[in-house]
């Protein structure tokens, strides 16, 4: 007598086979999100996402986190992400929140202290001008040491392309995005009383205010005269799960039925 897979065992199958797909989320990834919560998304999305990368911006050749989702992204400005250092013990450290798009994202020296080690954004205004601000750790927390106006395709053309040009051409090396799709039920809009909330800390030292910086909305030219091409990492991962799902669920159909063949 041969064996026989009956609906039930199908169905588990193809269940446990799907819940595998999204057996991505790490330790740090739940940390994050539980953070994230304080964050009501900028836009609503179908599927949510993690995207994270990691940067030595402080030059102690240890790489801090940067965290942020797809539903947190403020239009020209970027992404709000919530950075963080790595703990001794492999936990994660608060610095700070802060918003700014990877295109211009350059971690460098300050030029006003060469000693000092930081990075640089720029946020895009109107009339052909944006923000470029330094960020350093002080005391455990990302603060702005330098903000002030610039013209990226006027007078500050050249300390613009200086930091920024490579990275905008796709010539100097791409921050490496990892993205994780998150199950729809993780993508919801948290309720105010969750937005609301303090944030959370995995280390017993208290969690520094953010500052909140004022970037206005920016120059066309600057930031989309040379898209870059998206590269494999920086694509949406929820495409491929979706796929193997329905090539599953056709496979146990059509196994189903050949059993039911069989049988008669």
């Amino acid at each position: 007598m041969k064996p026989c897979l009956h609906l039930p065992t199908l169905a588990v199958i193809i269940l446990s086979a799907t819940s595998l797909l999204f057996a991505q989320i790490t330790p740090d990834d739940e940390f994050y999100l539980k953070h994230g919560t304080n964050w009501a998304p900028f836009v609503e999305l179908e599927q949510d996402e993690v995207i994270r990368f990691e940067a030595d911006v402080t030059g102690d050749d240890k790489a801090e986190v940067f965290y942020t989702k797809s539903s947190l992204r403020d239009g020209k400005q970027g992404y709000l992400w919530t950075v963080y250092a790595k703990g001794d013990n492999g936990s994660l450290v608060l610095l700070g929140e802060l918003t700014f798009s990877d295109k211009v994202f350059a971690p460098k020296s300050w030029t006003k202290d060469q000693k000092t080690r930081g990075f640089y954004t720029f946020g895009p205004g109107g009339a052909g001008k944006g923000v470029l601000v330094f960020y350093a750790l002080e005391e455990n927390r990302l603060v702005p040491l330098e903000e002030r106006k610039i013209e990226p395709n006027d007078a500050d053309k050249e300390e613009f392309d200086g930091l920024f040009a490579a990275r905008l051409k796709g010539e100097s090396p791409k921050i490496d995005l990892k993205r994780t799709t998150l199950p729809k039920q993780q993508s919801t809009t948290a309720p105010s009383s969750v937005v609301n909330a303090p944030p959370e800390s995995r280390e017993t030292t208290p969690t520094p205010k953010r500052q909140a910086i004022a970037q206005p909305s920016g120059p066309k030219k600057a930031l989309e005269a040379k898209p870059t091409a998206s590269t494999p990492s920086e694509q949406p991962a929820s495409s491929t799960p979706w796929s193997i799902i329905v090539v599953l669920i056709v496979a146990a159909i059509g196994l189903l039925w050949l059993l039911l063949k069989k049988r008669k």
